[in-house]
């Protein structure tokens, strides 16, 4: 019946004495209590289930699962949202991802970055191989110098940010609400540029 699921709840949310009382209650109390236990509940599914993933190992660098992710608040382009949710999610149509559907199927340490060969010229500099990760994407390519600098300008970090370790620079960039829109900027700038390089 019904009332058992009811009952279940409060028992989950501690609150099974009031449900014993069979009495009026402030609802607005019982509910806010309600949420709060079930979103905290979530959030830690969540974590664990992320942890699990492989393909979310970036993710979990600088993902904070208590709060709402800064640049769904933040008004930006359409196209710079898109870029940047496919950043943050590991679907960031670059090598690392691309890759796995090729035939054959390449192993991830075989994932190279095409844009910094055809960039820097493979005749002369063979051996300029990186794997395409959305970290290298951001913080490393060859290809994206110019704007990066531009884009590290408009940041607000610390001065020791070369020396964060690359969880904390993620979060920095992809989750402070100062630095969103110009990392997502960046992102669709960047990317653009990738696109016109291997087109």
């Amino acid at each position: 019946f019904w009332s058992n699921e009811i009952k279940l709840i409060f028992q989950e949310c501690n609150l099974n004495s009031l449900y014993e009382m069979n009495c009026p209650f402030e609802l607005k109390f019982v509910v806010s209590n309600i949420s709060e236990k079930f979103k905290n509940d979530q959030t830690i599914y969540l974590s664990t289930e992320c942890a699990e993933k492989p393909k979310l190992r970036t993710f979990i660098l600088f993902k904070e699962f208590y709060e709402t992710p800064s640049y769904i608040l933040k008004p930006l382009s359409f196209h710079q949202r898109r870029m940047t949710a496919k950043t943050r999610l590991g679907c960031l149509p670059i090598r690392l991802e691309t890759a796995r559907y090729s035939i054959p199927r390449l192993p991830e340490n075989e994932r190279f970055c095409l844009v910094c060969k055809a960039f820097n010229n493979p005749s002369q500099n063979p051996l300029f191989d990186h794997i395409e990760t959305e970290v290298h994407f951001l913080f490393s390519c060859s290809a994206y110098r110019s704007e990066r600098d531009d884009w590290l300008r408009k940041l607000t970090l610390p001065l020791n940010f070369d020396k964060m370790t690359v969880g904390n620079k993620l979060k920095l960039v992809l989750n402070d609400p100062s630095n969103v829109k110009p990392t997502a900027q960046f992102i669709a700038k960047a990317y653009d540029i990738r696109s016109k390089i291997l087109n």
